[in-house]
């Protein structure tokens, strides 16, 4: 089995040196392996007692414990395990839940010793464990009423507007907007990044329960979104896992790349069965969609219409992980796949779950589908973006003063003039500025901080920043013009200082050796061997670069005439970076290379938005050289060996 079957049963790793092939899908079996071959080679004891091994009573309301057989005929002993301990544990002991029905995995692992070989062969019963007090059919419902909006510690929540009054998160880009002013409505902004809600875990028990369900919300995408069709673009996602990709451990989500709505036990290739339309959602209206499981039947719902179905065996239930309560990742706007697009420029509204299969009269009647999308797009041509004029007037008037050069604590209002708007600050160096206004000056260069005040009210929020400079401390400060200079004289162990006025300390790393050359004189050199060898030149060394608008970096080098490499990519002769993995991260570079004598600066990656300078050829082999840049307001200049090569017009520092 490859594990692509609908319906999958089981999907085995095959070990070559393994006696026992271990199956990977959610209902485990196991085989023993003989000569590379799957067999059963089972005694006829083993076979009788599985087939005889039954559970009494009634295993769909479970409401006692339960009588678990420890042995059975011909010598053979069984041992239990549950996939939930907190419902029913490996005794039988039953804990039934306070809200959700629980859905246990018991498996039953006979085995029985025949000719000094032990043979084992599992049976699993499903079990619904009754809750004591049966939760309402409705089971979230997430309208953003003002009054359901709150300021937490700057951290905008949300509590939906069931009798279970889950509370919701907004993180990254995520906000709420206002559309209309005569029938305005609260939506949600997934804003044009990493914007989502994430709905918190307790709904996640929820999802552990269903058979049954429906999920359902008014959606609209921007018409100038050009990502739609890009993998990801989830409008819901309830995953056991952050990236199910490495984990491969089941989710359920809805993308609008597909209107597709996907439930896995494994990941988005083994496991998967999937309704959809197979077209992307549309964009510059409001829209509503909607997905209802009845039995093994799957259906999606656009604006209340049908619009795809089809089997779906792979249950909410299905996904119940041993120890776990109920899925642990529940958001909007965010795929289960860390290398998939989230879902930008997306208006969500009304976003609600349901334990029952509504039908397409109750999505249309219950949930008022058509009119509430006019009154959506009605509220959003007359103001897409409406925010309270108090609010307005709080933001516009909201001031600190001078903020050139700050040796002082703070004072940073936590109300306006309107003691009904509450303000929130937050900093983005906290280690200079806190969110409370405590300055500590830092050491040789000034601190730039940028403070962010949000200002709410009545569930609706705006933000306002401040530039603030903190002044180092008196006496720390560069006093030349020559900040660092590494010339390798300095040296104690692996440790090298800098020779100028800090003395700033780097490390040799892998390898990396002082090497002496020369008689009558003699100089101090890096030597890189033909190795992973590198010169850290450490932190410290960011701060400067941090603080530096005109500025000279140059070196001596000296490359192997047995070099024959130079013209690959890397061969960097110095880099400055926010991130040893630049390539990813992708948070910005400035980098001397010697591939093409170049100098390059990017606020995110080289490939994306670089600046850079260039000789147009290899380092030459063979002797000593000296490459130099320089940078004088938004001219960059690059010298090799004292000449000048080139200069253009670089406005990243």
């Amino acid at each position: 089995l490859t594990g692509e079957e609908t319906g999958l049963i089981g999907y085995w790793n095959f070990d070559d040196s393994a006696t026992v092939a271990t199956d990977l899908s959610p209902v485990a079996n196991h085989g023993i392996i003989t000569g590379g071959t799957y067999v059963r080679a089972t005694p006829l004891a083993l076979k009788n007692a599985i087939a005889n091994l039954s559970l009494a009573g009634n295993l769909s309301e479970v409401i006692s414990d339960l009588t678990l057989p420890t042995t059975a005929d011909g010598d053979v002993t069984i041992t239990w395990s549950s996939s939930n301990a907190n419902a029913v544990d490996n005794t039988g002991k039953v804990t039934r839940p306070t809200q959700y029905d629980a859905t246990v995995r018991l498996t039953a692992t006979l085995s029985v010793v025949d000719g000094g070989q032990t043979h084992s062969l599992t049976k699993v019963f499903t079990v619904i464990v009754k809750a004591f007090n049966e939760a309402g059919w409705q089971v979230a419902k997430w309208d953003f009423t003002s009054e359901n909006i709150q300021l937490d510690n700057g951290v905008i929540k949300v509590k939906d507007a069931s009798d279970n009054a889950y509370v919701a998160t907004l993180k990254n880009e995520a906000s709420i907007r206002t559309i209309g002013v005569s029938d305005p409505f609260n939506v949600l902004d997934l804003g044009d990044g990493t914007g989502y809600m994430d709905l918190d875990t307790l709904i996640g028990q929820a999802m552990y329960a269903f058979n049954n369900y429906t999920v359902c919300g008014f959606f609209r995408i921007a018409p100038d979104y050009s990502a739609l069709n890009s993998d990801g673009n989830y409008l819901w996602t309830f995953s056991n896992s952050a990236n199910v990709a490495s984990e491969k451990n089941g989710f359920i989500g809805t993308d609008l790349k597909a209107i597709a709505h996907t439930v896995s036990r494994i990941d988005n290739t083994l496991g998967k069965q999937t309704v959809s339309v197979g077209s992307n959602a549309p964009v510059g209206d409001w829209h509503h969609l909607a997905y209802t499981q009845k039995g093994t039947t799957g259906t999606l719902y656009l604006d209340g219409i049908q619009v795809a179905t089809g089997t779906v065996t792979n249950l909410p239930v299905d996904l119940a992980l041993e120890g776990r309560t109920g899925t642990r990742y529940n958001w909007l706007g965010r795929s289960p796949f860390t290398n998939q697009a989230y879902l930008r420029k997306t208006l969500v509204y009304n976003f609600q779950l349901w334990r029952d299969a509504l039908t397409e009269d109750d999505l249309n009647y219950e949930l008022e589908i058509a009119s509430t999308v006019e009154r959506l797009n009605n509220a959003f041509a007359e103001d897409s973006s409406y925010i309270l004029p108090e609010l307005v007037t709080e933001r516009d008037a909201l001031t600190l003063g001078d903020l050139s050069a700050i040796t002082q604590d703070l004072t940073l209002p936590t109300q306006g003039t309107d003691p009904a708007v509450s303000i929130f600050w937050k900093s983005d160096l906290e280690a200079a500025l806190t969110a409370t206004g405590t300055v500590t000056r830092p050491e040789t260069f000034p601190a730039t901080v940028k403070l962010t005040a949000t200002l709410f009210k009545d569930g609706q929020s705006v933000t306002k920043d401040f530039i603030a400079t903190v002044l180092p401390l008196e006496g720390t400060a560069f006093t030349n013009d020559l900040m660092v200079k590494f010339d390798f004289s300095d040296v104690d162990g692996n440790s090298v200082k800098d020779v100028a006025e800090m003395h700033y300390s780097g490390t040799l790393v892998n390898g990396a050796a002082i090497r002496l050359i020369g008689t009558s004189t003699i100089y101090p050199t890096l030597d890189l061997y033909d190795s992973t060898a590198y010169f850290n030149m450490g932190a410290e060394m960011g701060s400067i670069l941090y603080n530096l608008n005109d500025y000279t970096m140059s070196c001596y080098y000296r490359i192997d005439s047995a070099n024959t490499w130079i013209g690959n990519a890397g061969n960097f002769l110095w880099s400055f970076s926010n991130s040893d993995k630049t390539g990813t991260d992708q948070n910005g570079v400035l980098f001397g290379g010697l591939r093409s004598q170049s100098v390059v600066i990017s606020p995110k990656y080289w490939s994306t938005g670089e600046q850079g300078i260039s000789a147009g050829a290899a380092a030459q082999t063979g002797g000593w050289h000296h490459m130099a840049y320089t940078q004088k307001d938004t001219i960059g200049s690059l010298y090799v060996d004292g000449m000048l090569v080139n200069m253009d017009t670089i406005t990243w520092v």
